[in-house]
């Protein structure tokens, strides 16, 4: 049986950060892998982040915003990420990025391949790295942990 390709659902965070967002979505339309869509949970900003994320949309039409009734934090954010994404992308896997972080060249292309070797895991973690490679977190045991 062929590989699948996993779609990715790259779920982001964001509060008045509207200025980080263009590189983030530029990492993304830079993977050599292109089952993927954005999904920006703004969290009340005041900023210019709803304007941003429209004209990003108009050149990345798989990037996508919704917006928190009230600022609420980033963990109430992401919790409604993923009651969002239940709803909106119910085959997706969610891959979640602040809005300060990129994808790594390739990031995308390298998870599909994780999942795909190891199809019977409940969840996937990778590594996260600074911009000259070294690491900042390490899993060493990527879905060894069943809870």
């Amino acid at each position: 049986m062929p590989d699948q390709q996993p779609h990715f659902l790259i779920s982001v965070p964001t509060y008045n950060r509207s200025h980080l967002l263009e590189k983030l979505v530029e990492s993304a339309r830079s993977q050599n892998y292109t089952s993927w869509d954005i999904l920006f949970m703004d969290d009340g900003s005041t900023d210019d982040t709803q304007e941003v994320v429209q004209k990003l949309q108009s050149t990345t039409p798989q990037t996508h915003y919704r917006r928190m009734e009230k600022n609420s934090g980033v963990n109430a954010t992401r919790n409604q990420i993923i009651e969002t994404a239940k709803i909106e992308f119910p085959d997706s896997f969610l891959y979640f990025l602040d809005d300060d972080d990129l994808l790594y060249e390739g990031s995308l292309k390298n998870a599909a391949d994780l999942i795909n070797q190891n199809p019977n895991y409940n969840w996937y973690s990778l590594n996260c790295i600074y911009p000259d490679g070294q690491p900042i977190s390490k899993m060493k045991r990527y879905g060894e942990l069943d809870y």
